[in-house]
């Protein structure tokens, strides 16, 4: 009964409930585990800092390292293989992002062929948001694919 009525909520809504059910709990053991206190006094800097980044501490050169993950050139980059070569091992073909794009009046997503095959603005997180929209994936799972 209850996975009927959660089917009706669109993905990203829940998305978003899960994030902020899970977030207290991940946010505490992150603050935790960080060998930084919450608030860092930084000699010749006025304000404390906040740490936003867990260092990973590496043995043979005793110090800490900030590794960061850049999510927007992670997305567009995304956007970029899927439409460019697709992802063979995980089943993504570049032909059926093609089809959407060139059916995109028929299926009503709004995914342009400049989007999937010229790779206008490679680096343009809208363009990205796009090209992964609810509108075409629901697309990219019609009947009308194929694939």
């Amino acid at each position: 009964m209850c996975i009927i009525e959660i089917d009706k909520f669109p993905k990203h809504i829940l998305n978003i409930i899960y994030a902020e059910h899970i977030f207290p709990g991940r946010f505490n053991d992150w603050q935790q585990h960080s060998p930084f206190a919450k608030k860092t006094l930084i000699s010749g800097i006025e304000q404390a800092v906040t740490w936003y980044s867990m260092p990973e501490y590496i043995p043979e050169r005793y110090m800490y390292q900030f590794n960061l993950l850049d999510c927007h050139h992670l997305f567009v980059n995304a956007r970029v293989k899927c439409c460019s070569t697709g992802i063979d091992a995980c089943g993504i073909k570049k032909e059926a992002w093609i089809k959407v794009a060139k059916n995109s009046n028929v299926n009503g997503c709004g995914l342009s062929l400049a989007l999937v095959e010229d790779l206008v603005d490679k680096q343009s997180n809208g363009f990205a948001q796009k090209t992964f929209s609810e509108d075409v994936e629901k697309a990219l799972h019609s009947k009308s694919i194929g694939d």
